[in-house]
Protein backbone atom coordinates (compact mmCIF):
# COMPACT_ATOMS: atom_id res chain seq x y z
CA UNK A 1 0.00 0.00 0.00
CA UNK A 2 2.62 2.05 0.46
CA UNK A 3 4.27 1.66 -2.46
CA UNK A 4 0.95 2.78 -4.47
CA UNK A 5 0.44 6.18 -2.30
CA UNK A 6 0.75 9.62 -4.06
CA UNK A 7 3.51 12.37 -2.79
CA UNK A 8 2.38 13.86 0.44
CA UNK A 9 4.19 15.70 2.75
CA UNK A 10 3.75 12.68 5.52
CA UNK A 11 2.32 9.21 5.60
CA UNK A 12 1.36 7.45 8.60
CA UNK A 13 -0.67 3.91 9.40
CA UNK A 14 -3.92 3.77 10.90
CA UNK A 15 -4.74 0.10 11.95
CA UNK A 16 -8.16 -0.58 12.08
CA UNK A 17 -8.47 -1.55 15.50
CA UNK A 18 -6.58 1.10 17.32
CA UNK A 19 -7.77 4.97 18.05
CA UNK A 20 -5.64 7.66 17.11
CA UNK A 21 -5.98 10.63 20.33
CA UNK A 22 -6.60 13.86 19.62
CA UNK A 23 -2.83 15.62 19.65
CA UNK A 24 -1.17 12.57 17.95
CA UNK A 25 -0.89 13.66 14.19
CA UNK A 26 -0.82 17.67 15.61
CA UNK A 27 2.51 16.19 18.19
CA UNK A 28 3.79 14.42 14.95
CA UNK A 29 3.57 17.55 12.24
CA UNK A 30 4.96 20.23 14.42
CA UNK A 31 7.81 17.71 15.75
CA UNK A 32 8.66 16.79 12.13
CA UNK A 33 7.99 19.85 10.14
CA UNK A 34 11.60 21.08 10.50
CA UNK A 35 13.35 17.69 8.66
CA UNK A 36 11.75 18.19 5.12
CA UNK A 37 14.93 17.12 3.24
CA UNK A 38 16.07 14.51 5.53
CA UNK A 39 14.16 10.94 6.11
CA UNK A 40 12.54 11.37 9.53
CA UNK A 41 10.01 9.12 11.47
CA UNK A 42 8.14 10.00 14.50
CA UNK A 43 6.50 7.67 17.49
CA UNK A 44 4.47 8.13 20.43
CA UNK A 45 4.00 6.43 23.23
CA UNK A 46 0.47 3.83 23.48
CA UNK A 47 -2.07 3.31 26.34
CA UNK A 48 -2.76 -0.22 25.98
CA UNK A 49 -6.47 -1.19 25.95
CA UNK A 50 -8.64 -3.95 25.94
CA UNK A 51 -11.28 -4.95 23.43
CA UNK A 52 -13.71 -2.70 25.51
CA UNK A 53 -10.93 0.75 25.68
CA UNK A 54 -10.55 0.22 29.26
CA UNK A 55 -7.17 0.47 30.69
CA UNK A 56 -4.99 -3.21 31.09
CA UNK A 57 -2.68 -3.55 33.20
CA UNK A 58 0.43 -4.24 30.22
CA UNK A 59 3.32 -2.25 30.35
CA UNK A 60 4.53 -0.75 27.01
CA UNK A 61 6.72 2.19 26.72
CA UNK A 62 8.75 2.53 23.69
CA UNK A 63 11.66 4.54 25.44
CA UNK A 64 14.43 5.64 23.51
CA UNK A 65 15.34 5.37 19.93
CA UNK A 66 17.02 2.45 18.47
CA UNK A 67 20.53 3.15 16.95
CA UNK A 68 21.24 1.32 13.61
CA UNK A 69 22.32 -2.22 14.98
CA UNK A 70 20.07 -2.35 17.57
CA UNK A 71 17.13 -2.18 14.95
CA UNK A 72 18.47 -4.27 12.60
CA UNK A 73 17.52 -7.10 15.40
CA UNK A 74 14.80 -5.65 16.82
CA UNK A 75 11.87 -3.49 15.79
CA UNK A 76 10.09 -1.43 18.89
CA UNK A 77 7.63 0.77 16.90
CA UNK A 78 4.58 -0.51 15.53
CA UNK A 79 3.57 0.80 12.63
CA UNK A 80 0.36 2.61 14.12
CA UNK A 81 2.39 4.78 16.29
CA UNK A 82 4.51 6.15 13.28
CA UNK A 83 4.43 9.52 11.37
CA UNK A 84 7.04 9.94 8.89
CA UNK A 85 8.19 12.54 5.91
CA UNK A 86 8.42 12.39 2.34
CA UNK A 87 11.93 12.24 2.20
CA UNK A 88 11.56 8.70 3.96
CA UNK A 89 8.62 7.35 1.84
CA UNK A 90 11.06 8.46 -0.96
CA UNK A 91 13.15 5.24 0.26
CA UNK A 92 10.40 3.04 1.00
CA UNK A 93 8.80 3.37 -2.80
CA UNK A 94 11.92 2.79 -4.18
CA UNK A 95 12.34 -0.85 -2.93
CA UNK A 96 12.03 -3.15 -6.44
CA UNK A 97 8.85 -5.31 -6.33
CA UNK A 98 10.20 -8.08 -6.54
CA UNK A 99 12.11 -7.94 -3.35
CA UNK A 100 9.19 -6.81 -1.41
CA UNK A 101 8.73 -10.45 -0.15
CA UNK A 102 12.17 -10.43 1.67
CA UNK A 103 11.70 -7.41 3.75
CA UNK A 104 10.42 -7.65 7.64
CA UNK A 105 7.05 -6.43 8.51
CA UNK A 106 6.70 -3.36 7.68
CA UNK A 107 7.33 -0.77 10.73
CA UNK A 108 10.62 -2.63 10.91
CA UNK A 109 11.46 -1.75 7.51
CA UNK A 110 10.57 1.79 7.36
CA UNK A 111 12.72 1.90 10.97
CA UNK A 112 15.44 0.51 9.30
CA UNK A 113 15.61 2.51 6.23
CA UNK A 114 15.51 5.71 8.38
CA UNK A 115 18.13 5.06 10.66
CA UNK A 116 20.47 3.48 7.16
CA UNK A 117 20.22 6.50 5.93
CA UNK A 118 20.96 8.65 8.97
CA UNK A 119 17.46 10.30 9.23
CA UNK A 120 16.18 11.35 12.53
CA UNK A 121 13.97 9.03 14.48
CA UNK A 122 11.88 11.45 17.11
CA UNK A 123 10.40 9.73 20.35
CA UNK A 124 7.31 11.26 22.02
CA UNK A 125 6.55 10.23 25.71
CA UNK A 126 3.08 11.20 25.22
CA UNK A 127 0.27 8.65 25.11
CA UNK A 128 -1.19 9.32 22.02
CA UNK A 129 -2.72 6.40 20.90
CA UNK A 130 -5.25 3.58 22.53
CA UNK A 131 -3.62 0.39 21.23
CA UNK A 132 -6.43 -2.41 21.52
CA UNK A 133 -5.52 -5.86 22.49
CA UNK A 134 -7.42 -8.69 22.02
CA UNK A 135 -7.49 -12.10 20.75
CA UNK A 136 -7.26 -11.40 17.40
CA UNK A 137 -3.65 -9.21 17.48
CA UNK A 138 -1.95 -10.84 14.58
CA UNK A 139 1.39 -8.99 16.48
CA UNK A 140 0.71 -7.30 19.93
CA UNK A 141 2.17 -6.71 23.43
CA UNK A 142 -0.14 -9.61 24.66
CA UNK A 143 1.34 -13.37 24.30
CA UNK A 144 -0.43 -14.92 21.25
CA UNK A 145 1.06 -17.98 19.19
CA UNK A 146 2.09 -15.91 16.60
CA UNK A 147 4.07 -13.38 18.42
CA UNK A 148 5.84 -16.13 20.14
CA UNK A 149 6.58 -17.69 16.99
CA UNK A 150 8.39 -14.60 15.81
CA UNK A 151 10.16 -14.00 18.92
CA UNK A 152 11.39 -17.17 19.73
CA UNK A 153 10.24 -20.25 17.34
CA UNK A 154 10.77 -20.87 13.76
CA UNK A 155 11.31 -17.47 12.28
CA UNK A 156 13.53 -16.35 14.89
CA UNK A 157 17.24 -15.85 12.78
CA UNK A 158 17.82 -19.41 12.81
CA UNK A 159 17.42 -19.34 9.15
CA UNK A 160 19.69 -16.21 9.26
CA UNK A 161 17.03 -13.42 7.80
CA UNK A 162 19.56 -10.24 9.50
CA UNK A 163 22.29 -11.48 7.75
CA UNK A 164 19.85 -12.49 4.54
CA UNK A 165 18.21 -8.82 5.30
CA UNK A 166 21.87 -7.14 5.31
CA UNK A 167 22.28 -8.37 2.16
CA UNK A 168 18.91 -7.28 0.73
CA UNK A 169 20.00 -3.80 2.27
CA UNK A 170 24.01 -3.87 0.72
CA UNK A 171 22.49 -4.48 -2.48
CA UNK A 172 19.63 -2.05 -2.83
CA UNK A 173 21.69 0.98 -1.12
CA UNK A 174 25.32 0.29 -0.68
CA UNK A 175 26.29 3.26 -2.91
CA UNK A 176 24.22 5.84 -1.98
CA UNK A 177 24.94 4.96 2.36
CA UNK A 178 26.28 6.89 4.96
CA UNK A 179 30.07 5.37 5.92
CA UNK A 180 28.62 4.09 9.08
CA UNK A 181 25.84 2.30 7.42
CA UNK A 182 28.14 0.11 5.36
CA UNK A 183 30.44 -0.85 8.07
CA UNK A 184 27.63 -2.43 10.16
CA UNK A 185 26.23 -4.45 6.72
CA UNK A 186 29.30 -5.22 6.20
CA UNK A 187 29.69 -6.58 9.90
CA UNK A 188 27.06 -8.31 9.32
CA UNK A 189 27.14 -9.65 6.05
CA UNK A 190 30.98 -11.07 6.68
CA UNK A 191 30.61 -12.34 10.19
CA UNK A 192 30.94 -16.12 8.44
CA UNK A 193 34.53 -15.29 7.42
CA UNK A 194 36.09 -13.65 10.58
Amino acid sequence: LTKKATKGDFYAFCDQDDIWLENKLKNALEKLKNYNEIPSMYYCNPELVNENLQKISLKMNLGKPYRLGQILIKNHVPGCKMVFNYALFKLIKNIPDNKVLYLPFHDHWIYILCRLFEGNVIADKNKLILYRQHNFNVVGSRNNKFKILLTGGGLHDNNRTRYNRALLLSGLYYDELPEHSKYILHLITSYRQN
